[in-house]
């Protein structure tokens, strides 16, 4: 399930960014938070408090000061992303240690990005495996076997992040 929504939310993360560009530069007024959340239909659904601190918490641990920038680059939609987020991706999923602790999930997380060759949120989370106490020789393995897949697969690799990129920050 961790692998399985990484697959479909990352061309959209893509696309979002890309159209709150576009609206910024046609001067579409982006609306403040509170009426972002007034007009979200997913803030009327019903998920418990602790599965957003669960999120949340995790996705601070993991990106630290660089995660209200991202989150910016969301533009009109940043309520409704950030919601996506902090409670289905994270809350319910990458954050849900309970199978899989937090090493084993950044695992999961850091191939299934990489082998869509994606380029900033695999700098993200290999940072974020770094964060979690993984070594740099242990990363730029990790990151090798990757690769070594994605190669295997027919994909060109050659730009894919390895961890000599990606400073911890911590």
């Amino acid at each position: 399930m961790k692998s399985w929504i990484l697959v479909g939310i990352l061309p959209v993360l893509s696309a979002i960014s890309v159209l709150a560009s576009a609206e910024e530069a046609l001067n579409i007024p982006k609306p403040d938070m509170g009426a972002q959340g007034s007009a979200s239909h997913y803030a009327q659904l019903d998920l418990s408090q602790d599965i957003e601190e669960r999120g949340y918490g995790y996705m601070k641990v993991l990106y630290r000061h660089n995660l209200d920038p991202i989150m910016s680059t969301w533009g009109l939609h940043q309520y409704d992303f950030e919601w996506l987020e902090k409670r289905v991706i994270y809350g319910l999923f990458l954050a849900d240690h309970s199978i899989l602790n937090t090493i084993e999930t950044e695992l999961v997380v850091v191939s299934a990005i990489m082998a869509q060759g994606v380029r900033a949120p695999s700098l993200w989370h290999v940072r974020g495996l770094r964060r979690l106490g993984v070594g740099f020789h242990a990363v730029e393995r990790v990151c090798e076997v990757i690769r070594a897949c994605g190669e295997w697969c027919g994909k060109d690799t050659k730009d894919w992040i390895r961890a000599h990129e990606v400073e911890a920050e911590v």
